[in-house]
């Protein structure tokens, strides 16, 4: 029997892109990343002021689906200015990161799943896990998971921020210790523009307690060699690795550097891993959307927004990083401008 969803959008702040406020799926609430406007649009004038004002647009979707802010789970919080972290306070397993641009200039973002306790215990949620290095950062994963009577087999995604102090080939030659190509969890692992403390990496997750939960999914076209599945199935939730307009298979990369093209090649590209699962687009409840430019926010949304009905999945869009330069190299292959994870519900 399929999932239950409904629209949870209670007033507020009107939406600035094909995304919806809420939506609760079973007992699973999905929050849209919030920024800090007033309902009437205006911003509070202290950042103190918005980070409350931001946590208040929050809580006005959790308890219009009947539920409290104790029922969050997990939590990412975006800042502008990652001095700022200390504004936010939220008790509940959360990331922290910094980001070099979010939509409409907001200072901060946040954005929340919401479960009651009851049916929170299938899943470990993975909080902000900070390292001096990739080795320090996996290892504090692995002991969370240990304590939760789990290990890293059991994730079925991590979130991966890397400052400029780490590389993704830097995390990868530490990280293929500890997991089995063919059967990594998924994965979005990007840079970002600070991390608190001056870390240099920060992983946060999901996990199943039971093994049987879990399931790898893989489009034919994609190799089993690698250091992420290209989808893990956690019982009716598929949770679908960062994707981008690369072609895949051995010539694969991105061979345009048309904003517009490139968000229809990522669409294209999640849809492999959704059908893989027998699902599709109006199965998919949230999404993370990575830009390489702020100012593209709209010619995105004209293309993304095209896939999905009147009711579109939660959203939360950010820039993480300054944008890349976009000059071909290595055969023509350009930067990647739009990516995107997402989580879909059976």
């Amino acid at each position: 029997m399929a999932t239950q969803r409904r629209l949870i959008a209670p007033p507020g702040p009107k939406p600035v892109g094909p995304y919806s406020p809420g939506i609760l799926a079973g007992d699973v609430l999905y929050v849209s990343g919030q920024g800090v406007r007033r309902p009437d649009g205006t911003v509070p004038a202290t950042p103190k002021a918005q980070a409350e004002q931001c946590l208040a647009n929050v809580e006005n979707i959790v308890k219009a689906a009947g539920m409290s802010m104790a029922d969050v789970v997990y939590s990412q919080i975006y800042l502008a200015d990652i001095a700022t972290r200390n504004l936010v306070s939220m008790a509940n397993p959360h990331s922290v990161l910094g980001m070099a641009r979010m939509p409409t200039g907001t200072t901060f973002e946040i954005n929340a799943i919401v479960k009651k306790s009851q049916a929170a215990r299938d899943t470990i949620y993975i909080p902000g896990v900070f390292g001096a290095d990739p080795k320090e950062a996996i290892g504090k994963v692995q002991e969370f998971l240990r304590t939760a009577g789990a290990d890293l087999s059991h994730a079925v995604f991590l979130n991966v921020y890397l400052s400029g102090e780490a590389t993704l080939e830097d995390f990868d030659a530490v990280y293929r210790h500890y997991v089995e190509p063919g059967y990594a969890p998924a994965r979005a692992a990007l840079a970002v523009n600070a991390l608190p403390d001056k870390a240099a990496v920060e992983i946060t997750g999901v996990a199943v307690r039971d093994l049987r939960q879990r399931r790898v999914i893989r489009p034919k076209n994609i190799s089993s060699k690698t250091l992420e599945s290209p989808a893990v199935l956690a019982g009716d939730t598929l949770y679908c690795s960062l994707r981008s307009a690369a072609i895949p298979g051995p010539n694969g990369g991105v061979y345009t550097d048309n904003v517009q093209l490139q968000a229809r090649l990522t669409m294209r590209n999640l849809l492999d891993s959704l059908e893989e699962a027998g699902l599709d687009f109006s199965h998919v409840v949230s999404s993370n959307v990575y830009v390489d430019n702020m100012d593209e926010f709209a010619s995105m949304n004209s293309i993304y927004g095209s896939y999905f009905s009147s009711i579109p999945p939660t959203r939360t869009t950010v820039q993480p990083v300054r944008p890349a330069a976009r000059v071909a190299a290595n055969g023509g292959q350009f930067p990647p401008l739009v990516r995107i994870s997402t989580v879909a519900v059976r």
